[in-house]
């Protein structure tokens, strides 16, 4: 799956959400990774082309594991708590198993890059 399907994918969870066709609200989405910091153009451009805009009707929060893969499942847990309603899990299947994992109650929908785990 490309970066570009997942996007995608990811503005059809939201878009899918409840109350998605009436006034339109802020969502609020979760991204995490295994690495830092990334250029994150594209993915913004991306979910800016599904309709939503960062700081207008959206609100993305951000969690890096700095390499450090065994705070992928804090990391994901701390996204369900904050009550997002999509988790965008890019680097592998790691980060989307973490993301299942936290969301066992179905508390938010989950999205990966990576194909399977």
């Amino acid at each position: 799956m490309t970066r570009r399907d997942l996007l995608l994918l990811i503005g059809g969870a939201v878009i899918a959400l409840p109350g998605a066709g009436r006034a339109e609200r802020q969502r609020q989405i979760g991204y995490f990774e295994p690495t830092s910091p990334t250029d994150l153009a594209d993915y913004r451009r991306g979910l800016n082309e599904t309709g939503y805009v960062e700081g207008r009707n959206l609100v993305i929060d951000f969690r890096w594991a700095d390499g450090e893969y065994a705070r992928l499942p804090a990391l994901a847990a701390d996204l369900v708590r904050e009550n997002v309603e999509v988790i965008s899990a890019f680097g592998g299947p790691d980060p989307a198993k973490a993301a299942m994992e936290a969301n066992r109650a179905g508390r938010c929908r989950t999205a990966s890059s990576a194909p399977h785990w």
